[in-house]
């Protein structure tokens, strides 16, 4: 489903050009290897600066330039990225958007496990990722996605799957706190999303629990 997202927004509104999804403007970026965007552009272009050279912390790198030395806090999802694309070897465009697609579908995965534990059809596992705010996170490469299982000294908001529903929100809102690398813009951009899975949670795991 998710893959099915990203093609239809690459050739509806991307021009079969995957450096679109990163959102660069011309005011922050000048890699011309990027489609830039009139104006200051959007989170992307920073995720893709330091998935390119996560090491590199100068205010200007891969064409791309700081609007604030915050964002160099937030590496989690570029990290990963850079992992996958084996040193940004293979193009970076292209990993953040696959990172993305794959964090969608272990979403989905944690779904399906959850329906199959309460004997239901693992296809219910889709409503787990159905919020709808992961399709404008897929198609601007932001961390949302990689925000909900991220390491926490809590245990991690992969924990809110096991976790008992009383203990959810204490959970979502130590991920929120704790995990500033894998933070959007906001310092608790976090906790609405993972909020939001925790209700999305509860409410599958009431229809797996009613009658047929």
């Amino acid at each position: 489903m998710a893959a099915l997202f990203v093609l239809l927004r690459l050739w509806s509104v991307g021009d079969g050009d995957i450096g679109s999804f990163v959102g660069a403007g011309d005011l922050l970026s000048s890699q011309s290897t990027l489609p830039l965007e009139s104006g200051a552009g959007y989170d992307g272009q920073f995720y893709y600066r330091m998935a390119s050279a996560p090491l590199d912390f100068d205010a200007t790198s891969n064409g791309v330039t700081l609007d604030s030395e915050v964002r160099l806090q937030r590496i989690g999802y570029p990290v990963v990225t850079w992992l996958v694309t084996l040193g940004a070897t293979i193009p970076v465009t292209f990993g953040l958007v696959m990172v993305n697609v794959l964090g969608f579908a272990a979403i989905a995965g944690v779904g399906a496990i959850l329906a199959r534990h309460h004997q239901r059809n693992p296809w219910w596992g889709l409503a787990l990722a159905s919020y709808y705010g992961f399709a404008f996170t897929i198609a601007k490469d932001l961390t949302e996605i990689t925000e909900v299982f991220p390491p926490s000294p809590s245990g991690g908001c992969g924990t809110l799957v096991g976790a008992r529903p009383e203990s959810r929100r204490s959970i979502s809102r130590g991920c929120c706190r704790r995990s500033p690398s894998s933070r959007g813009s906001s310092s608790c951009a976090g906790e609405p999303v993972v909020f939001r899975s925790r209700l999305r949670i509860d409410t599958v795991r009431s229809m797996f629990r009613a009658g047929p």
